[in-house]
C-alpha cells in the first residue's frame, strides 16, 4: 500500500505528520525529500533525493510514534 500525506506539514510542525491508519492492517513507512529542486538547473538524471529506510508498523489499535530518519542520499532514477 502507497500513501500519500495530503498537504505538507508546516515548519511549526517540525517534520512531524500524523495519520489514521486500519486497526488490523501492517503499514511499511518510509519518508523521501527531494534535495535538489524539480524546476531547477540540475539534470534530471542527476536530481537527488534523502531516504529513510522503511519501518514496519504492526497492526494495533493504541496511538503509534514512528521515527523515519533520512539516513541516505541517492539520485532519483535509484530509487525505484
Amino acid at each position: 500500500m502507497l500513501a500519500y500525506l495530503s498537504g505538507q506539514p508546516s515548519a511549526t510542525h517540525n517534520g512531524i505528520a500524523e495519520f489514521t491508519g486500519y486497526a488490523d492492517r501492517e503499514y511499511d513507512l518510509h519518508v523521501r525529500y527531494w534535495i535538489d529542486d524539480l524546476g531547477g538547473p540540475v539534470p534530471h538524471d542527476q536530481q537527488r533525493i534523502a531516504r529513510s529506510d522503511k519501518v514496519r508498523l504492526p497492526p494495533g489499535n493504541e496511538p503509534a510514534t514512528v521515527r523515519l530518519v533520512l539516513n541516505r542520499t541517492l539520485l532519483s532514477d535509484e530509487d525505484r
